[in-house]
């Protein structure tokens, strides 16, 4: 009979203990769960706004001429004014517009009007990000004709928006 209360003693310990497991086990996964809810949440955010601003810069006034065709001077003159597109846009992210003309890349200057050029780069650090990718135009004046001024011409292109993921200091 003595051993009998130790016994029940031990069944009581030994239950104790793997419901105590049992309750960390689901502690931990809720945790893991939890914070695996909250890298997804946080990388569709980033995608929303990369796809925020890629919309908002195919009609901005700032770059293009119209919808979706962007004005290859406006492109040129805004190049070296990453200050004042992120106040219009936010910070953390970049855009690059190319030509497809089957070129090498060949990028714009800040301030040189230039027709053999065919990439324009805003506000490009480096870092992991997401981007996305339209078709766009790139509407250019190509040269000149005998009285009749500049020649207008209408280029395929793309415009790829990033956006920087956060960082943890």
């Amino acid at each position: 009979m003595k051993y009998k209360g130790q016994i029940q003693l031990m069944e009581q310990i030994i239950t104790l203990f793997f419901i105590i497991i049992i309750i960390v086990f689901i502690i931990f996964f809720l945790t893991v769960w939890q914070v695996s809810r909250a890298n997804v949440e946080k990388n569709r955010v980033e995608q929303r706004r990369a796809m925020n601003i890629l919309k908002r810069m195919i009609v901005s006034e700032y770059l293009v001429k119209e919808n979706s065709m962007f004005d290859d001077s406006k492109l040129t003159s805004m190049l070296d004014r990453c200050e004042d597109l992120e106040k219009l846009f936010g910070e953390n992210w970049f855009a690059e517009i190319k030509i497809i003309n089957g070129k090498n890349d060949i990028p714009c200057s800040p301030g040189v009007y230039d027709t053999n050029c065919n990439l324009w780069t805003y506000c490009k650090k480096k870092g992991n990000f997401t981007s996305y990718i339209l078709p766009v135009n790139v509407y250019r004046k190509v040269g000149w004709i005998f009285r009749r001024g500049i020649v207008p011409k209408v280029y395929p292109a793309y415009i790829k928006v990033g956006v920087y993921h956060e960082t943890k200091k």
